[in-house]
């Protein structure tokens, strides 16, 4: 159990709790928030899709700190993927090398703290990556499924963290910006 884990940081056991209690108990709460107000039947620090995806890591490979900073990790390399995918959309993938390109994302200190903790921050980071790759890409051509994959990636990020809201008023400046939010509304009254 939580006697097990050794301390790094208070917030790796406290965002290990409420996903270790969905994943055997069913219930995204936590005891060790319990203050009164029965938070031990929900968990409201942040969203939940961080720690819904952490508890299906849990059950797939058990229960751990270790199990729980390689989701991070994992995620940090997505990151990193998408990352690349957005120098490629603004074509400096053909002036930096690869390895130049992992280097400069992975050496940014935060990059490097989020991408080994268990919070959520490291997964906003991704939807926020991926938002940005799909905001350029529906820039480039006005594709529809481009704007609807970016809604739902936008809607994925506030579910992981607050923090997102900022990219959903990008997303919306650069639609009325471009005046597409026409073809968009025609688009969503005919469906």
């Amino acid at each position: 159990h939580f006697a097990d884990i050794p301390f790094f940081r208070v917030d790796d056991g406290w965002d290990m709790e409420a996903p270790y209690h969905l994943e055997t108990q069913g219930v995204l709460g936590s005891p060790m928030l319990e203050n009164g107000a029965n938070q031990s039947h929900y968990f409201h620090i942040h969203p939940p899709v961080y720690y819904v995806g952490l508890a299906m890591v849990y059950k797939l490979a058990g229960f751990g700190w270790v199990q729980g900073r390689f989701y991070s990790i994992f995620i940090g390399l997505f990151s990193i993927w998408i990352f690349f995918l957005i120098l490629k959309a603004l074509d400096l993938d053909k002036k930096l090398s690869f390895g130049f390109i992992v280097l400069l994302y992975t050496t940014v200190p935060l990059f490097y703290v989020m991408s080994k903790t268990i919070r959520p921050d490291i997964l906003m980071l991704a939807w926020a990556s991926l938002s940005y790759w799909l905001l350029l890409k529906w820039l480039k051509g006005y594709h529809v499924k481009y704007l609807f994959l970016g809604a739902g990636v936008n809607a994925l990020m506030m579910m992981t963290h607050m923090y997102g809201i900022p990219l959903v008023l990008l997303w919306a400046y650069e639609m009325i910006r471009h005046r597409k939010w026409k073809a968009v509304a025609g688009f969503a009254s005919i469906s």
